[in-house]
């Protein structure tokens, strides 16, 4: 700039040095792409250091819901990647949103599906998914324990499960917020990922009785 200015230099490549405000939020998924790239490069220790300065922006962030409401589960997708193989970074991602719910559902889906839980992972999957959904647990301990039936049992089962639908059909579905909803699909997803096909159909049959996702929500899930 000094050097455009007495007219000594190239006023273009002089210009390069002039600092540029940029907005918090897009440093924040800058930080988290040079993270990525760090650690394609076998770089951990640099890559784990833009991770931290992008989780530490996001915490200082004081109307993070209402200015950009996608972050918090960006970052949340981003720690579990990187703590997958790391017992001392996932308890303290986990200390971090023992607070909400939802964000706890959704630590679990993400560490699921990017192999960070392996002991006891379908325990771990429905307990999680009965912090919102509390009668899941016993639901699908009533199903397992169940004894083969009969050809006879079995129509008069279909036959009871009819007359249930029915019923269950004037019911008011049971409402979530739209990042409780998020999450729960993606505990559902990690379920099918890992494979573990009957606490998949147990869960997808729950979400029939929740309401449909509401715009805002949809969108967030395709980006998750």
């Amino acid at each position: 700039v000094k050097d455009s200015k007495k007219g000594g230099g190239d006023a273009s490549a002089a210009s390069q040095g002039v600092p540029c405000p940029v907005d918090t939020m897009w440093r924040v998924e800058l930080l988290l792409q040079l993270a990525f790239c760090l650690e394609d490069d076998s770089k951990a220790a640099e890559a784990q250091k833009a991770l931290d300065e992008a989780v530490a922006k996001v915490k200082g962030f004081t109307d993070i819901q209402s200015e950009a409401p996608w972050m918090p589960l960006l970052i949340i997708s981003a720690r579990c990647y990187f703590c997958r193989t790391n017992a001392n970074g996932q308890a303290a991602l986990k200390k971090d949103v023992e607070s909400s719910k939802w964000m706890k559902v959704a630590t679990t889906g993400y560490l699921a599906m990017y192999g960070g839980i392996e002991k006891d992972l379908d325990t771990e999957l429905v307990k999680t998914w009965a912090l919102i959904d509390q009668p899941f647990e016993d639901t699908l301990k009533q199903a397992s324990a169940a004894p083969p039936l009969t050809p006879a049992a079995h129509a008069a089962e279909s036959k009871q499960k009819d007359i249930e639908a029915d019923a269950a059909a004037t019911d008011t579905p049971k409402s979530l917020s739209s990042d409780e909803n998020i999450a729960m699909a993606l505990l559902l997803r990690a379920a099918v990922r890992r494979q573990l096909w009957g606490i998949a159909r147990g869960m997808a049959a729950r979400l029939q009785r929740f309401r449909a996702l509401p715009p805002r929500a949809r969108v967030l899930l395709d980006m998750s």
